[in-house]
């Protein structure tokens, strides 16, 4: 599989089984590679996501929507 067709907007498939994840960290780990020795493993280029572009915009509008990365105003 090209590495372009690997990556979707919701998932990312897995050059090991080749199903879909959403974060490919937890498979990763399941199958004893870090992110990098996956890269390595397969010669993906270090950009190479671990997280479906979608699911990561979707990730961090939530936490915007939450307010992580604000100091509440009284805070001590």
């Amino acid at each position: 599989m090209a590495i372009r067709n690997s990556i979707g907007p919701d998932g990312v498939v897995s050059f090991i089984d080749g199903k879909t994840y959403q974060v490919l960290k937890r498979h990763l780990r399941v199958n004893g590679l870090d992110p990098d020795g996956y890269r390595e493993r397969f010669g993906l280029p270090a950009s190479y996501p671990m997280t479906a572009p979608g699911y990561s915009r979707r990730r961090s509008r939530l936490a915007k929507d939450i307010g992580f990365g604000t100091r509440r105003q009284g805070a001590a």
